[in-house]
């Protein structure tokens, strides 16, 4: 919606030409992780202002180390960190091996400049919570392009696999929810479904993230 000095509508956005579908709901990140977060179970582990450093995976388990110096031995490790995530770095390698720059950058910095020395209707303030947001985010739009998401126990999800291209339309969470099926159906077809009625995961797995299917 663009709006007047005084408040008054200027003009409205298609919202039903641009949104994917016509019950499209969007949500706030952390409104979104709080919801998930209380529906998890009192045996799960919730752990803040901490980041691996370390992963060890000798087969049996992987080893994690945290920057803060907690240590934990896990069965599985899936990284869901990122476009710049640093699971894929740690396991497959550096990010210049995957990421593809599309030439475009997002920034809320470019806000103040554009709208330097306006003061009418909510201008200021809008500046003022902008300067104020400790998630000042600034990021360049990319693509992540592997051939494969899995390596021994440690696998990648959403953007940290596969980001599409770093865009502020805030459907990525939206997207990643469907990804598994989706790929799972598109990509490994009935090698997994048929492994996996055998009762064979872990071969279910490595078929799914095979180079093969993409």
């Amino acid at each position: 919606m663009f709006v007047h000095a005084d408040g008054s509508v200027a003009a409205r956005l298609p919202v039903e030409e641009m949104s994917d579908s016509g019950d499209d709901i969007e949500i706030a990140r952390e409104d979104l992780v709080h919801t998930l977060a209380v529906a998890l179970p009192a045996s799960a582990d919730i752990i803040f202002g901490d980041s691996v450093d370390a992963l060890t995976d000798d087969g049996h388990g992987v080893d994690v180390h945290f920057v803060s110096g907690r240590a934990e031995r896990l069965d599985l490790v899936l990284g869901a960190d990122g476009l710049h995530s640093v699971t894929r770095r740690l396991t497959f390698g550096p990010e210049r091996d995957y990421l593809r720059h599309l030439g475009l950058y997002v920034a809320l910095a470019e806000a103040r400049a554009a709208f330097a020395g306006h003061t009418e209707w909510k201008i200021p303030q809008l500046l003022d919570a902008v300067r104020a947001d400790p998630d000042f985010y600034f990021d360049s739009v990319s693509l992540i392009h592997m051939p494969t998401w899995q390596r021994g126990r440690i696998a990648l999800v959403g953007d940290a696999a596969h980001c599409a291209a770093l865009l502020p339309r805030g459907t990525g969470t939206g997207n990643h929810r469907g990804e598994p099926r989706v790929d799972r159906e598109e990509r490994c077809g009935p090698t997994c479904a048929a492994v996996e009625a055998a009762g064979n995961t872990p071969r279910a797995v490595r078929a799914f993230a095979s180079p093969s299917w993409r």
